[in-house]
């Protein structure tokens, strides 16, 4: 009888340790997960060995940010007054972009130039082709530096392959409507970049 209950306290002692363990693994597990998760939300820019992202941290993005603007210029079509539709071709974009990390702020930095050939299509009523002019176009200083509330920040540099009469108009609206919409394109693509 004796024995019996001795026997039946260790197996209750028993019992409460394992129960104890249990606990404490739980609320270890619990512990380590957090500590992951904090960690996996804080890290979302650096490297691993950058815990928290405090270090200075950099990351070439030459190749993409040519590759990428080249890629969009290309593709791009803008509509300007007097049914006027101004295309890209043969885009060539030189210069470096990087992106660095230092204590947890992302600093972009970038100095790029463009230059592209366009064409001009004065569209009739019918939608067909009126008269078309060509020409290229050079965007310089794509710079860092450069406030996104600045006017005029990026230069423009204009060539028109057909002088004649008939085409000045057409060659006037480019001159003064493009600049504007290469720089709405340029800005999309920079916080494009930004996001890389």
């Amino acid at each position: 009888n004796k024995e019996t209950k001795i026997k039946g306290d260790e197996e209750e002692k028993l019992q409460n340790i394992k129960t104890q363990n249990n606990n404490e693994n739980e609320r270890h597990n619990i512990g380590v997960n957090n500590i992951n998760n904090n960690t996996d939300q804080e890290k979302k820019e650096g490297s691993v060995w950058n815990i928290n992202n405090y270090h200075w941290e950099e990351k070439c993005l030459t190749k993409w940010a040519k590759e990428e603007l080249k890629n969009i210029l290309d593709k791009t079509k803008i509509e300007l007054s007097n049914n006027i539709l101004l295309e890209f071709f043969c885009s060539e974009v030189e210069g470096e972009a990087s992106s660095s990390l230092r204590k947890k702020k992302k600093i972009l930095i970038y100095d790029l130039k463009v230059s592209c050939e366009w064409k001009a299509f004065k569209k009739n009523k019918n939608n067909g082709i009126e008269m078309e002019t060509k020409g290229h176009v050079s965007v310089n200083e794509i710079i860092s530096d450069y406030s996104s509330d600045d006017e005029n920040k990026y230069k423009y540099n204009f060539v028109f392959d057909n002088t004649i009469s008939e085409c000045m108009h057409i060659n006037h609206v480019v001159k003064m409507e493009a600049p504007s919409k290469i720089e709405k394109v340029i800005d999309e693509f920079i916080s494009k970049m930004r996001d890389k």
